[in-house]
């Protein structure tokens, strides 16, 4: 089974609350629910929606930049920039988080 994580940013605490399979008590907490995306970037951090990313594409070297979002449209993870859905870069190793969601 996929495991399914997520993390809310509880705005009475000001900080980022993070659960998973067997633990959603996300009750309590109010704030917007991110869900990790299913990728880590190239230091092993994992990557949730809300996160500012940069990557490097290997063959271009072309650098994308921007906030994960989920598209209802396409069903998919993508850069809030438009331009790159993360189901498409699973293979890319210089993913790199610039900024964790903070509310």
């Amino acid at each position: 089974m996929r495991e399914l994580r997520f993390r809310v940013w509880d705005n009475e605490k000001k900080e980022l609350v993070y659960f998973a399979n067997d633990d959603w008590d996300i009750y309590g907490h109010s704030g917007e629910v991110m869900q990790f995306i299913g990728l880590q970037d190239k230091n092993g951090e994992d990557i949730y929606e809300g996160d500012r990313i940069r990557l490097v594409m290997p063959m271009t070297g072309a650098i994308y930049e921007g906030v994960v979002r989920y598209n209802q449209e396409t069903c998919a993870f993508m850069i809030d920039n438009g331009q790159i859905y993360l189901k498409d870069i699973l293979a890319v190793p210089n993913i790199e988080i610039i900024e964790v969601y903070n509310g």
